[in-house]
């Protein structure tokens, strides 16, 4: 499927899923489709399955309906109504629905209609008070699942889906997120009391991973994938590798038992040559924000979810507290890391550029080290990365001397197009005006087919695409207009 997507052959795929009932390639056909703008055929492919009315189909055509600007249809789609029987199902629905809501900048009507919603058991008056300071999106979602509506419909709270881990009550009880800031249920705590000797010795029981959930199930499962990773022959290691991906980083989500791995990531990948390069890409990926293909000029190089809204995994816990942790654990190991930057293999120097650009607050080591690199890099990939690296680092507080080393290494015409592209786009991250004429002009002649092929496996480019990632993201920086829900998303 795959093979026929890339071919550009969208209608066999389509017809497959049409032909067998095959809802995974209808999905995959469809966002292809979305990709590509094409929203009627997209709505096309999804009709058979919407028409049977399984949850994950009618989620996936309200994203399509949204990204189409038909609102009010895709709201429709998933309004709850007197069919909607159990409590558990209530709640997944109403929580769609409200989301949708939220993300269409309309967070104070979907207030108003969960206030107001006749489910008096679901919804009891004394949780529809407002809380002073809480926001409009924390108020909806403690409408939606209450913790008493949750012991009186029976619904087992101390699973994953609802709490975040055996132990760690979900962010919005007990008053709040910030209830538990700074307690043993707050990541970022554990991973800044870490002692070195615990991760330096691979004590893995000094850290409560069964405490926390990963995206699949509970976190204590993790010790033991990263023991074999560290310890097991190539076969082992690969297994172990396969099954962190799936779990702790699952489809681009990340996850507080993710978090707590980081420090013996960074171990494991700078004294084991197994997957090294597999390893520094995993660390790097649990230490950013879900990208959902965000290349725009204020998300390329975005590492964090913004402070001011919360954004919640699957297990349930607050995603921001997840990333900032591993952020921060990366951080404090950077040196660590700064010697893979000569390791002999190409895509090992790529990933630790790409690892080592989350940490926040970087000492000046890192981006120091970044320059020496550059000096003497010949791979063109490593050598975008390095710049790229370089822009991430200094993005969240737009440092002025790093924005204008970018400015003028794109303006280098000594410099190979790699670098002056990537130093362009970092360049177009750090500042906020319009595209100067010249650069539009430079951009238009340098981003060939050919350059494109070339740097695909620049990480921060293959998260936007795995093929046409420089193009793609030139389109959405030069056209954010285009892209609204990547804002939606980021948001």
């Amino acid at each position: 499927m795959g093979t026929l997507l890339e071919l550009g052959h969208v209608d066999l795929v389509v017809q497959m899923a049409h032909e067998r009932g095959d809802w995974f390639c209808a999905q995959t056909a469809v966002r292809a489709l979305c990709e590509a703008g094409e929203f009627d055929w997209a709505w096309t492919a999804l009709a058979p399955f919407v028409e049977a009315g399984p949850p994950a189909a009618l989620r996936e055509a309200t994203e399509v309906l949204l990204r189409w600007r038909r609102t009010e249809e895709a709201l429709a789609l998933i309004r709850p109504n007197e069919s909607d029987e159990t409590m558990r199902e209530l709640g997944r629905i109403c929580r769609d629905f409200a989301q949708r809501l939220v993300r269409t900048g309309r967070a104070e009507e979907v207030a108003e209609w969960l206030e107001s919603s006749g489910e008096k058991s679901a919804l009891p008056p004394s949780q529809a008070t407002p809380i002073e300071g809480q926001s409009d999106i924390e108020r909806i979602l403690k409408l939606l699942v209450p913790p008493g509506a949750a012991a009186e419909q029976g619904i087992n709270r101390s699973s994953g889906s609802w709490r975040g881990g055996g132990g760690v009550p979900h962010v919005l009880d007990e008053g709040g997120a910030e209830f538990h800031a700074g307690t043993n249920q707050d990541v970022r705590t554990i991973m800044a009391s870490l002692p070195a000797a615990a991760k330096d010795g691979f004590r893995y029981d000094a850290v409560p991973f069964d405490l926390f959930d990963h995206n699949c199930g509970s976190g204590s499962e993790v010790p033991g994938l990263l023991e074999e990773l560290r310890t097991g022959d190539v076969q082992t290691a690969n297994r172990a590798l396969k099954a962190l991906w799936g779990s702790v980083w699952h489809q681009g989500t990340s996850s507080a038992a993710g978090t707590l791995a980081v420090p013996f990531l960074i171990r494991i990948a700078t004294t084991h040559p197994h997957h090294r390069a597999d390893v520094l890409l995993l660390i790097a990926a649990v230490a950013r924000r879900q990208h959902f293909g965000d290349g725009t000029r204020t998300g390329l190089l975005r590492a964090a979810h913004p402070t001011e809204t919360m954004h919640i995994e699957p297990s349930g816990y607050l995603a921001n507290w997840s990333v900032q942790a591993a952020r921060e654990a990366v951080a404090a190991d950077t040196h660590l890391l700064l010697p893979l930057l000569d390791d002999p293999e190409p895509v090992v120097r790529s990933n630790t550029a790409y690892a080592l650009a989350a940490a926040p607050a970087a000492p000046s080591a890192v981006p120091d080290a970044l320059t020496l690199r550059l000096a003497v890099e010949d791979n063109p990939v490593v050598r975008a990365c390095l710049v790229l690296a370089a822009g991430q680092l200094a993005f969240e507080n737009r440092d002025p001397a790093t924005t204008e080393l970018m400015h003028a290494r794109w303006q280098d015409t000594d410099r190979p197009l790699d670098v002056r592209v990537s130093a362009a786009l970092a360049w177009l991250c750090l500042t906020t005006g319009p595209i100067p004429a010249d650069l539009d002009a430079f951009l238009d002649e340098a981003v060939t087919d050919d350059l494109n092929t070339l740097l695909a496996p620049v990480p921060w480019l293959r998260d936007v695409d795995d093929d046409a990632g420089l193009h793609l993201c030139l389109k959405q920086m030069c056209n954010p207009a285009d892209y609204p829900w990547l804002t939606e998303f980021r948001e």
